[in-house]
């Protein structure tokens, strides 16, 4: 899954920075609060577009901005919550959906926690202070349902924007709908079709379909766009090693780790191919890099993991 502090590096989108829509005296806390999130002061912000809210209580803008202010400080309960506001006011407010989408996507693996506080707040209606809006939230029988539901109304709206492809793309392969995943890719690069990170997440998908000739040819783009987009290297290298070409695929995982000295599955990979080259040690120590830098990861220690149980005794002992 993205990482939350990169999944959501937005800008301010569709009318934040116009006056279309506005009461004059709510236009003016609006703006003031834009120039305060530019400067990072987050709590002004805030203060600002609430008193807009209470001038201009039917603008969806205002929810929405406030929103995009608590994505940015990582609490996507009230973003998600004040997307939910944007909806209301707006139920043709695709950036809305969009928006809401990535956030309950993130969400999804806190839903038991999203839960267990609706069953608090139920308890004691005083905790919604804490939080406003997550008792309105509707984690559904999947975690990613909500998200799946909003990328797909986002797309009603505007079936031309290729971001939400992307989004609906990134959401599919944590589903492991890989097939779905390609589709949504193949959408997003057809509208944009200079956007070098789709090229790799279409890869990706190829890769898990085991077509591993065309997945190729998906990093080869994204290379020809990125020169020096570590992922693309990578996983072109893992593709090769699928097909049992290992020493072009070390070349590629040296290029990504090169680039890119802290991606953990870069390493992985390159001890798988080093393994196939026929030096363990090399293998261990790659591998073992690896699991340092992502201890957390539980796929990649797993994978590792079943990787020392099938070598066995072969696997070097530490000194």
């Amino acid at each position: 899954m993205k990482k939350i502090t990169t999944l959501f590096q937005v800008l301010f989108l569709i009318g934040l920075s116009f006056s279309i829509g506005f009461t004059q005296d709510a236009q003016t806390y609006f703006k003031k609060g834009n120039a305060l999130v530019s400067l990072k002061q987050y709590d002004k912000a805030l203060d600002f577009y609430k008193q807009a809210r209470e001038l201009d209580p039917k603008n969806e803008l205002i929810p929405f901005a406030m929103g995009n202010v608590w994505v940015w400080q990582n609490d996507l309960l009230k973003a998600a919550g004040y997307y939910d506001i944007a909806i209301h006011l707006n139920p043709q407010f695709a950036e809305a959906y969009y928006m809401r989408g990535l956030a309950k996507h993130n969400l999804g693996e806190f839903a038991d926690l999203i839960t267990t506080y609706q069953k608090l707040v139920k308890k004691d209606p005083k905790r919604m202070k804490e939080s406003p809006y997550i008792q309105k939230m509707d984690i559904g029988d999947h975690k990613f349902a909500g998200a799946i539901l909003d990328f797909n109304k986002a797309l009603e709206l505007n079936p031309e924007d290729a971001k939400v492809y992307e989004a609906r793309g990134d959401l599919n392969i944590d589903l492991k709908q890989f097939l779905a995943a390609k589709k949504d890719y193949d959408q997003a690069i057809k509208l944009n079709p200079k956007y070098a990170k789709n090229y790799v997440m279409r890869g990706i998908a190829r890769g898990h379909l085991h077509d591993f000739v065309t997945s190729i040819k998906d990093f080869n783009q994204a290379i020809v766009l990125d020169p020096n987009y570590a992922k693309a290297y990578s996983r072109r290298g893992l593709a090769r090693l699928q097909l049992k070409q290992f020493n072009v695929a070390l070349i590629d995982l040296n290029k990504a780790i090169a680039l890119d000295p802290k991606d953990a599955y870069s390493y992985f990979y390159r001890g798988l191919a080093k393994g196939m080259l026929g030096t363990i040690k090399a293998l261990a120590k790659d591998v073992e890099k690896a699991s340092d830098l992502a201890p957390k990861d539980m796929e990649l220690q797993t994978m590792i993991i079943e990787l020392k149980m099938k070598l066995g005794s072969r696997w070097p002992s530490k000194k």
